[in-house]
């Protein structure tokens, strides 16, 4: 039984290594969706406070808020919290045997870098244990940052228009 398991994850980890970024990347949005749907109301029932994420200094132009928050920084977010922490604690010959510690570093980063409300830190950390892992799982394939960015950008990009169609 255990080595039937070992088989089929390495034949699933196979699977997505080598699937193509235009079947990657959906794949990747809708996980994270399926994750924070059920976070989401998770936090609701446990009534963490939500406070209004007015206070960032957004533009009022919405192109420019566009150009910010899906083109900008996404790049600098997957530059600080997924590429750099990859490259520097794989320095590391423990570290980088043991991959769930960069995961681990990237994802609370991340989300300790959204600071609007808990709820929104813990989300945003499952999201950047998706962004991390992508690009650990894309570096076989050379297109980890490429595929990180776009991640990260659709979601910011459904994230700022998916509100305004509702």
């Amino acid at each position: 039984m255990n080595t039937l398991k070992k088989c089929t994850l390495k034949r699933v980890k196979t699977i997505i290594e080598e699937m193509p970024i235009y079947w990657f990347i959906p794949a990747a949005y809708l996980l994270i969706c399926t994750l924070l749907i059920p976070m989401d109301q998770l936090a609701n029932w446990l009534n963490i406070p939500e406070k209004e994420i007015v206070s960032q200094q957004m533009p009022k132009n919405i192109w420019l808020k566009y150009l910010m928050v899906v083109l900008v920084a996404p790049v600098i977010e997957t530059f600080l919290f997924q590429a750099v922490p990859y490259y520097f604690l794989s320095l590391f010959r423990f570290i980088k045997r043991n991959v769930w510690v960069i995961i681990l570093v990237s994802s609370i980063c991340f989300g300790t870098n959204h600071v609007f409300s808990i709820q929104y830190m813990i989300l945003t950390t499952i999201i950047g244990f998706i962004l991390i892992s992508t690009y650990i799982i894309r570096a076989k394939k050379n297109d980890q940052f490429l595929c990180t960015y776009l991640i990260h950008a659709l979601f910011n990009f459904m994230a700022i228009t998916l509100p305004r169609l509702l």
